[in-house]
């Protein structure tokens, strides 16, 4: 009877060995989706790099009605490993989609469904984007002033 335990018990550990070896082999775990308040069929989808590193890279992408309005783009990084959206909250004001961290009032990332600017816009090269990425970000705090960035 002893056996039969003993040989369960090496199949079981060395099938969770492999399945956390693959999941670590992946490129990227996904962290989850944060649906907008008053939007039902509207998300903020994120993931995470699966590298061991200091800092490991958040991205999300924005999905309405199982569409994707905005490709993957680089949200911030961290040094904790997420796999629960919970960390995040988004709302809306008209168009305007907002992602906060942490609390409600430290927003990481924000998309305009009308114009598709987005901020933070991270592409350094382009001074009209990267002015149209501040913009966006006055024009949600002259709405809600206790607004502030998260980084």
């Amino acid at each position: 009877m002893k056996k039969p335990f003993i040989i369960l018990t090496i199949i079981s550990t060395l099938t969770w060995i492999g399945i956390i070896i693959y999941k670590q082999s992946l490129p990227y775990h996904d962290v989850g989706k944060v649906y907008v308040k008053n939007l039902s069929k509207t998300y903020f989808e994120i993931r995470q790099e699966n590298e061991f590193d200091s800092s490991t890279a958040l991205d999300y992408k924005v999905m309405s009605n199982g569409k994707e309005i905005q490709d993957w783009k680089f949200l911030m990084g961290t040094h904790d490993y997420l796999d629960n959206p919970e960390v995040f909250n988004a709302n809306s004001i008209d168009s305007v989609l907002y992602l906060t961290w942490g609390d409600t009032i430290s927003v990481c990332a924000i998309y305009d469904l009308k114009t598709k600017n987005k901020y933070p816009n991270w592409d350094y090269s382009n001074n009209n984007k990267i002015k149209k990425s501040q913009d966006l970000f006055k024009t949600l705090k002259n709405k809600k002033p206790y607004l502030k960035k998260a980084f």
